[in-house]
């Protein structure tokens, strides 16, 4: 019986500390590797993304650095049972003006609120950056400065509905807004201010399923699918003259990803280890245009499409709890890319079509990968470590300090302080029954 409730209680407690778990199923290992796996397995992170999961996670707290220099952090605080409140406050990789910035620090403010079998989300983000420099040069009795700001919010709605144990749908509409200045000021010319660029905001759609299914007492099989789909654009701006703002080029972006798998989770008979074969493949579409918008190159536009295609992504997965408190995990990952560029360049001059091309490149490569790692946990907490690849592949070199990889790829701290003790199975009335029946009969033969 006790290890009937040890069962139950890792199971509701430590299956939030899935981080290393997902890195083992080639999400994200080491920071590099596609997350493949994650449209599977959730984890507690995600809630970010879908504040609706928070409701899974009340009264739980979550911090997780990786290599050092990303981390996010969060907290939630349940108010009952359908309403939950989030904070959180993580650094990315943030596109702006079709460039990828990292924002050091961003600051979320989420919620869900239940529905009976559905969850909806509304999380709040803000992040910004502000930078300036002057300039002067003393012979030419020329001086300048340049200003780069941007503050920006990140506002989105998340949907989930569950339609069985684990299995359901997960939406997610998400719109950026805020300020995009970069400008540089001159003494000498006319104008003087040129307005670098201005945004119009990202679009985003997200939509994810998942299914999984039990195939007797110690195999479970899932299949998920994974959609994303963003866009934003924004314009190169100048002063005229007449100080009036000019908009010379216009830029727009859009990403596609699609991700579909399945995998297979076999739980040994001793329920101490779990294997986990899984197969998938990826589609990404990466597409920009820029346009020209004014003077005799007005038309004149050069877009790039990228797409590659991931066929397939396979591996396999171990976890062992060693120990009630000790659990390791390990996993290997293999994938194909299929990569194709296709550029196309239209360029005219006063209605004269001058070039007008389109160039495809295609490659192809393989890679692979692995990761190690294990967790210390009791019934609300946990401490997980993902080691760094370093150390196996170049391990003298690793250990002497020749490297600049950190010990561990990723360190991850949980804790649940609204942890609710399992409660022990009622005895039914017959097997007390028996109980009483032998104990009398026990006492008859002692007192013979």
């Amino acid at each position: 019986m006790k290890k009937l409730v040890f069962f139950f209680i890792f199971f509701s407690v430590v299956a939030f500390g899935q981080t290393s778990r997902v890195d083992s199923l080639g999400g994200a290992i080491s920071g590099t590797d596609p997350n493949f796996a994650r449209a599977s397995i959730y984890d507690p992170a995600d809630v970010i993304m879908f504040p609706h999961l928070s409701n899974q996670y009340k009264d739980f707290l979550n911090v997780a650095y990786f290599g050092g220099d990303y981390f996010n952090g969060f907290g939630t605080f349940g108010f009952s049972d359908d309403i939950t409140i989030g904070f959180a406050d993580y650094s990315s990789v943030i596109t702006v003006e079709g460039i990828d910035l990292d924002a050091e620090h961003t600051y979320s403010i989420f919620g869900a609120y239940g529905m009976g079998n559905m969850s909806l989300g509304l999380f709040l983000n803000y992040w910004g950056d502000s930078a300036e420099t002057e300039s002067k040069d003393s012979l030419a009795e020329t001086s300048g400065s340049t200003t780069k700001s941007v503050q920006a919010f990140d506002i989105g709605l998340s949907l989930g509905m569950i339609l069985g144990e684990k299995t359901g749908f997960d939406a997610l509409l998400k719109l950026r807004f805020g300020s995009y200045d970069d400008e540089v000021y001159s003494s000498a010319g006319n104008p003087k201010t040129i307005l670098n660029s201005e945004s119009d905001g990202i679009l985003q759609f997200v939509l994810g399923g998942r299914y999984f299914m039990p195939l007797g007492e110690r195999a479970i099989l899932t299949a998920w699918g994974f959609f994303d789909y963003s866009s934003e654009g924004y314009f190169d701006l100048d002063y005229s003259a007449e100080n009036a703002k000019v908009q010379t080029l216009k830029h727009e972006f859009s990403m596609m990803t699609f991700n579909i798998g399945t995998s297979l989770k076999i739980t040994s008979p001793n329920g101490k280890m779990d294997v986990t074969p899984y197969i998938g493949m990826q589609y990404k579409s990466d597409y920009d245009k820029t346009s020209s918008l004014t003077g005799t190159d007005k038309g004149t536009y050069e877009e790039t499409t990228d797409g590659t295609l991931v066929l397939p992504f396979a591996g396999i997965s171990l976890e062992y709890r060693f120990k009630e408190w000790l659990t390791f995990f390990s996993g290997y990952t293999k994938y194909v890319n299929f990569n194709t560029t296709e550029t196309k360049e239209y360029d005219k001059n006063n209605d004269t079509v001058v070039i007008n091309r389109t160039n495809t490149e295609k490659a192809s490569d393989n890679h692979s990968s692995f990761a190690f790692g294990f967790s210390l946990h009791n019934e609300d907490m946990a401490l997980q470590f993902n080691m760094n690849k370093e150390f196996f592949t170049n391990g003298p070199n690793f250990i002497s300090g020749n490297t600049t990889g950190g010990f561990m790829a990723s360190v991850t701290f949980q804790y649940n302080f609204g942890y609710i003790p399992v409660k022990k199975a009622p005895v039914a009335p017959e097997q007390i029954q028996k109980v009483e029946t032998k104990k009398a009969e026990t006492d008859e033969s002692e007192i013979e």
